[in-house]
């Protein structure tokens, strides 16, 4: 994940940075991977501290943009903090950098999470790749298609779509197990709409 955050934050600090350029010495690709680095780290610990509910109100203040939602100050502060001390930039111009990366990045992100067409970014995927990929990561992240084991079966459970039998003729896709419980909106899988729900 570390990786499409990159990628997506190379599209994004050009455009953020305050004077449309890196302050005098600094790497805007040094800028870019500390962001991506931050923004993940930053989602970590607001998992850990508030559990899905904190991200939740992350994206609702990526959707409106919103650099005033305590969430997205928390994650501009982590990146502030660590863009002053890699860079050795003062605390005042890391600050006004993150304020204006972190908020785009965001709603870049979210609206990644919420395009049908776009594969790369899955709410599911996000919350799988902040839990370590492990067991829980599969329950989130994966499939009855694919992986092995606890986090394999895990997955199958909550991804809840089992490959088609070729023998057997075509049925709407349903949803069972975990996320059966988890498809709040019924829509056959379990994205950023079924975790709103959940905390409404």
């Amino acid at each position: 994940m570390l990786d499409q955050l990159n990628t997506l934050a190379q599209q994004v600090v050009p455009q953020a940075l305050p004077s449309g350029t890196a302050p005098q010495g600094i790497s805007s690709d040094v800028i870019t991977q500390e962001a991506s680095s931050s923004l993940f780290s930053g989602m970590q610990d607001l998992l850990q501290q508030g559990g899905p509910g904190a991200i939740k109100s992350l994206f609702q203040g990526a959707a409106a943009q919103d650099a005033s939602n305590p969430e997205v100050q928390q994650v501009s502060n982590h990146f502030a903090q660590n863009l002053s001390l890699k860079t050795g930039m003062g605390s005042s111009i890391a600050k006004t950098i993150a304020m204006a990366v972190i908020p785009m990045l965001l709603s870049k992100l979210f609206q990644r999470t919420k395009d049908p067409g776009d594969s790369s970014f899955s709410i599911t995927s996000i919350l799988g790749s902040l839990l370590g990929g492990g067991a829980l990561g599969g329950m989130l992240g994966g499939n009855s298609t694919g992986g092995g084991g606890l986090g394999g079966m895990l997955g199958g459970l909550l991804g809840g779509n089992d490959a088609p039998d070729a023998a057997a003729p075509a049925q709407p896709k349903k949803t069972g197990g975990l996320g059966g419980m988890l498809d709040r909106d019924g829509d056959g899988d379990t994205d950023l709409n079924d975790l709103m729900a959940m905390f409404r």
